[in-house]
């Protein structure tokens, strides 16, 4: 039997212009609470008792703590919306349910991964030292091995000494780049505003370009001539890494690697396909 699902996705958008502001208030709490009701379900999706069985009205009532009435008058909305269907034996199904959860699907295996993970390593410690580690040692000891560089720990019981991983330090050259494009948006300074949406994101693809070979100067000039085109509106790396490649080969003369999609029309070309 699945288990229950201790949160639910919502779109907030299609929440807040969609169907649900189609229903007037309370009706608008039912058709949440209905979400609520499918996530923390025996069957993901499907509001019922058990299996194939129904709530009866009274117990929904009583579940979500309004009167009959309201019940009946949001359910017949939603079920006219095609929001929900009413399956043969009395039970709810939230209509695209696996299509919006996705997300909670998608991080399954890491959650379950994660509890698999601290039970062996517990196992294993108990075997090794033959006292019980406690859950905050165990866990410390799982995710300092997923680090790049090994050092040893040695557990506070005295137990066998354990190989573990630690962090490499941060391309300083990654924040150099961040702090020029700030200063080009006048932050900090003339402006309160951070020109980065997201740092993790634009400095993964700042590493992505110093990982190809292109220098801070490289990579900061190219960013400003996006910014420039783009009338001073924040430009991603995103876009910066996609066309660096070809305006440094422009104005360097330096050889560009060819794209996937010019090696394929290159090899359809010498073998007369295409």
């Amino acid at each position: 039997m699945p288990a229950r699902r201790r949160w639910v996705k919502q779109w907030t958008q299609e929440t807040l212009t969609g169907f649900p502001r189609q229903l007037e208030a309370d009706e608008r709490s039912v058709w949440y609470d209905f979400r609520s009701l499918a996530g923390d379900s025996c069957e993901p999706g499907i509001i019922c008792a058990y299996p194939g069985v129904a709530y009866t009205e009274e117990q929904m009532c009583r579940i979500l703590k309004i009167p009959a009435e309201l019940l009946q008058r949001a359910k017949a909305k939603m079920v006219q919306e095609k929001d929900i269907s009413i399956n043969g034996d009395g039970t709810i199904r939230i209509v695209n349910w696996e299509k919006i959860q996705s997300e909670y699907e998608r991080q399954k295996p890491y959650r379950q991964g994660k509890k698999v993970t601290e039970q062996v390593t517990q196992q294993v410690t108990e075997e090794v030292t033959g006292e019980q580690v406690t859950g905050g040692v165990t866990q410390q000891v799982t995710l300092d091995q997923t680090r790049p560089e090994e050092d040893d720990i040695t557990p506070p019981n005295g137990g066998a000494r354990r190989r573990c991983r630690r962090r490499a330090p941060p391309d300083p050259r990654v924040a150099q780049i961040k702090a020029e494009i700030a200063a080009y948006f006048g932050f900090p300074g003339e402006s309160k505003v951070d020109p980065f949406p997201n740092h993790a994101k634009e400095g993964a693809h700042i590493k992505r370009m110093l990982t190809r070979g292109f220098t801070p100067e490289e990579i900061v000039s190219c960013w400003k001539a996006k910014l420039d085109q783009r009338g001073g509106e924040f430009v991603s790396a995103h876009w910066v890494n996609e066309d660096i490649g070809k305006s440094t080969a422009r104005e360097t003369g330096r050889q560009r690697l060819p794209t996937t999609e010019e090696l394929e029309k290159s090899w359809l070309g010498s073998t007369g396909e295409g």
